[in-house]
């Protein structure tokens, strides 16, 4: 990517004066530019001056204070317009341009083809080429199409009028060269058509924006983030009409939404060349407040708690943020627009320490609640082995808890922390210097003043070989010890070490941060007591590429999520994808294996496993549009060890929970409550003890293991 830098530098008085417009390269020597900049006044837009580009200069008088739009027309480059205040220097980002050609198939004559700006907002920082910057391009033929836009890697869609867009992720358009994109097939759009309920029409005096998204299932990855992109929005009318089009076929999530009022959510469908309309009028409902009161009214740090609000979303990473702020100096704080039901609260000190999230249930008129905390402070101690270990980093509540509060021990492994609350508490313990990276459990009851770390005395190490088979500096280590997963990266000789290493299975695996293989895992037992286990040899396995489609009923499923599992060494490592919006997937397993795991989840749809042999021109999956609810029981205490569908199917017992979760059953004690999984044969054992049912569409099976591990004992 090569831009050019437009800075307009000032020298004149305050009344007016002269602009020197200098254009210079940023990631080249000196280039020329040729072409015109045009200012625009904003107080009169038919005011312009156009002046051309002279030896990268361009002068432009102005009286101080007046506002222009700033654009530049020059061959070879881009820029967006900026607005400028004729009173401070500004610089504006020009990038070099290269072509995007397609052959465009469509059932009419087109007289106009635009390519438009889908990249997704990055939320750390504004885009520098804004979402929904369009490009309006002629060609010689219908057919064949081109246009000059920005160098760069772009998410972009095709648009014509009375036609779906057509779609395209990841356009690399090369600077100076043309992306030739073939053959792009544009169908006619479908439309929706939506209207608001009398009352709800009635009641509000502000406008309703209408959102459609695809129906897609939550996931925390970048493609979930693309699939869940609002494809059109428009305003209701004040007969509280809207009219969304042209649309692709399929089905989507259609949300209102209204200044104080809960969003509202419908699934609807669209048809090729057909105007749909939803099943109901939408009804919003007025947002509550929730007054929320702190106890103690300041954090640990004696500053005001800081907040943040989410709620769940049916889109992209599953929560968007709710609100947020600091709480005031009595610990209270106001939350305005909030939605009936679930909403996370997060706690932060002055340090962004967690000291709290936790999930409250809003009721249908907002109200009042109370956050307690009990904060104990501490003096502590971390040693390893019975000696102090020096310059230790503590997590408290380790790194996937809901409460993390940082520390630093000192260079006597002393240090002080103030916990939220008493109770058990993990804490990850690394001191990279002493090669230490583990997790440790503290118990810390109500009027404690101390509390002291003594790690085992336990120590594992080895080295890491590459799929060439030469030792791998740089490689990550994770050992899974006491239900933790611990971290280590190797040396310049591919060596490893980890101390602190508590007593019981162990197993360590290793990745390859170049290419994302791994090896399989090592399994090796730490005796209690501690001890050395040396010498573990860790061999990266070469992964191959793998690619697939997601249908349901025949139809392409964007949105699918795709739990991946791939057996190598005895075990299977989970790999977690996204559909992209041809229904497509790709993902790397080991070269030695034979045969993947496909656990496929589609919203609105079922959870559908499959177990595929991965081929050169890609797997396909039909995932059942519709199925049944699964109830799973067993002891509580114990967990069956294995299901399976249709006697041969691998289904992990996390996935099916994850998949109740995301339907509003959440997991029990002892067993679960699964709807909407695919039809066919499931069985379900623990050791010997087995029982299985059919489940049909529509219907629902049981399967208990309870009265069969109850005879056994």
């Amino acid at each position: 990517m090569t831009s050019l830098l437009l800075a307009l530098s000032l020298s004149f008085p305050v009344l007016a004066g002269p602009v020197t417009i200098a254009l210079a390269c940023r990631d080249e020597a000196p280039c020329a530019v040729r072409g015109n900049a045009t200012f625009r006044s904003v107080a009169d837009p038919s005011v312009t001056r156009s002046l051309p580009i002279a030896g990268n200069r361009v002068t432009f008088a102005a009286d101080a204070g007046t506002e222009w739009e700033v654009s530049v027309a020059a061959a070879g480059f881009w820029a967006p317009s900026v607005r400028w205040t004729a009173e401070r220097p500004q610089t504006v980002r020009l990038w070099r341009t290269g072509r995007v050609h397609a052959v465009i198939q469509a059932k009419e004559k087109l007289t106009a083809v635009r390519l438009a700006v889908t990249s997704p907002p990055d939320p750390r920082r504004a885009p520098e080429i804004p979402q929904g910057t369009s490009f309006d391009c002629s060609s010689a033929s219908a057919s064949e199409w081109s246009c000059d836009v920005p160098a760069t890697t772009l998410d972009v869609a095709i648009r014509a009028e009375g036609y779906a867009p057509h779609y395209l992720w990841d356009a690399k358009v090369p600077a100076g060269g043309t992306l030739r994109l073939g053959e792009v097939t544009l169908q006619k759009g479908g439309s929706l058509l939506a209207w608001l309920d009398p009352e709800t029409l009635g009641r509000l005096d502000q406008p309703v924006k209408a959102i459609l998204r695809r129906e897609s299932l939550p996931a925390p990855s970048a493609t979930a983030m693309r699939v869940s992109e609002p494809l059109a929005e428009a305003t209701f009318s004040k007969k509280g009409v809207a009219h969304l089009s042209p649309l692709p076929a399929g089905r989507y999530v259609l949300e209102a939404r209204a200044e104080g009022h809960v969003p509202a959510q419908l699934n609807v469908e669209v048809y090729e060349g057909k105007e749909s309309a939803v099943r109901r009028p939408i009804e919003l409902h007025p947002a509550v407040t929730v007054r929320l009161r702190i106890e103690p009214a300041l954090a640990p740090d004696g500053v005001p708690w800081q907040l943040e609000l989410w709620r769940r979303v049916p889109y992209g990473s599953g929560s968007e943020k709710a609100g947020g702020g600091a709480a005031s100096q009595e610990g209270l704080f106001e939350a305005k627009n909030q939605a009936e039901g679930p909403l996370r609260v997060v706690l932060y000190d002055g340090k962004r320490n967690v000291l709290d999230s936790r999930e409250l249930t809003i009721a249908a008129g907002g109200g009042d609640s109370t956050l307690t905390l009990h904060p104990i402070a501490l003096e502590g101690t971390v040693k390893i082995g019975g000696n102090a270990l020096p310059r230790a980093s503590l997590l408290f509540g380790g790194s996937g808890g809901a409460q993390k509060i940082r520390v630093k021990a000192d260079e006597e492994g002393r240090f002080t922390v103030t916990l939220p609350r008493a109770g058990e508490w993990p804490v990850d313990v690394t001191a990279s210097a002493e090669s230490v990276a583990t997790t440790a459990r503290v118990t810390v009851a109500d009027g404690d003043q101390s509390v002291a770390i003594d790690l085992p005395a336990g120590e594992l190490s080895g080295w890491v070989r590459d799929s060439s088979g030469q030792r791998l500096a740089g490689a990550r280590v994770e050992l899974f010890a006491g239900g933790g997963v611990l971290s280590r990266v190797t040396d310049a000789e591919g060596v490893f070490r980890f101390r602190g290493v508590p007593a019981g299975a162990l197993s360590v695996r290793a990745t390859d941060p170049r290419n994302e293989e791994y090896s399989p895992e090592s399994r090796v037992t730490m005796a209690d007591g501690g001890g050395r286990i040396e010498n573990v040899e860790l061999k990266i396995e070469s992964l191959r590429s793998i690619h697939g489609f997601v249908r349901s009923g025949g139809v392409a499923v964007p949105g699918a999520r795709v739990n991946a599992y791939a057996l190598l060494g005895g075990t299977a490592q989970q790999e977690r994808v996204t559909t992209d919006l041809q229904g497509r997937f790709a993902l790397d397993i080991p070269l030695a294996s034979a045969t993947v795991t496909l656990v496929v989840g589609v919203a609105g749809r079922t959870l559908h496993p499959f177990t595929v042999v991965p081929v050169e021109q890609g797997v396909e999956v039909d995932v059942a549009p519709r199925g049944g609810e699964l109830r799973l029981r067993w002891p509580a205490g114990t967990r069956p060890i294995r299901i399976v569908f249709n006697d041969g199917v691998f289904l992990p017992l996390p996935d099916l929970m994850e998949w109740a979760r995301a339907q509003g059953r959440a997991p029990e004690g002892g067993g679960v409550v699964v709807p909407n999984v695919a039809p066919g044969r499931y069985q379900m054992c623990t050791g010997p003890a087995c029982t299985a049912g059919t489940l049909a569409i529509g219907g629902n099976v049981e399967l208990d293991l309870t009265p069969l591990l109850t005879t056994a004992r």
